[in-house]
């Protein structure tokens, strides 16, 4: 007779109150990566939020799609959102493969951080990025297509960045995307970007309904910018 076991971890508020208050290692600039189960049982977003603004520490989650239990389901994706972090819903066999794309110790720098709300369809110009390095480095354009999982208004959805002077442009498209095939909720590629120059960005979606998506548009690099992103 073969057993099943199931592990999920509750992640009750003063787990994150006992790291935000040790007094052994500064936590200032930090970044915390949860692989989530389980919903939390609890919706203790304002304080820990303002906590983790104060301290510029950053949330980056992946959410199962298919929980295995829990009350509130857009704890997590509101604190990824308001800390310039990001939240994927996944499938758990893709946990893995969008771990590694998320993985911030080899890019640890987020250079671009906006939040849109979208419905519908449409197109939106974005706030110009700047490239920063002074030197070749990657950067890594990040979005998510859903606020929540499984996949179901979502259509299509793309980021043009171009700059007029010279001509060029990158996309992050379903065909430049790293995780075309795992049917998530996140966007992801790398590209290299001509310096020093100053990128529009564009960004185009559809979806079925008008239900408001909050989509989190993000850019990581290997190389740090020296001023820290407005919260927005």
């Amino acid at each position: 007779m073969g057993v099943s076991l199931e592990y999920s971890v509750i992640i009750p508020s003063k787990c994150f109150q006992k790291f935000l208050s040790n007094r052994i290692a500064p936590i200032c600039g930090s970044r915390i990566f949860i692989l989530l189960k389980r919903f939390p049982n609890e919706n203790y977003t304002s304080t820990l939020i303002e906590t983790l603004q104060m301290n510029h520490i950053s949330m980056d989650v992946i959410t199962s799609i298919t929980p295995s239990g829990g009350l509130y389901h857009q704890t997590m994706y509101e604190i990824a959102t308001r800390t310039n972090g990001i939240c994927a819903f996944e499938n758990d066999d893709h946990f893995a493969q969008t771990a590694y794309y998320m993985n911030k110790l080899a890019v640890p720098y987020t250079v671009y951080s906006v939040n849109i709300p979208v419905s519908g369809s449409g197109s939106m110009s974005l706030p110009p990025f700047t490239r920063s390095c002074t030197k070749y480095c990657n950067f890594y354009p990040a979005m998510t297509i859903q606020d929540h999982g499984q996949l179901d208004s979502y259509r299509s959805a793309n980021l043009t960045f171009k700059n007029s002077p010279t001509g060029s442009a990158r996309y992050l498209t379903e065909n430049s995307d790293s995780l075309y095939n795992s049917n998530g909720t996140l966007m992801t590629s790398i590209f290299h970007l001509d310096l020093p120059l100053t990128y529009n960005i564009t960004l185009d979606y559809k979806y079925s309904n008008n239900q408001v998506q909050i989509m989190q548009i993000r850019i990581f690099s290997d190389e740090p910018i020296d001023y820290w992103l407005p919260y927005n």
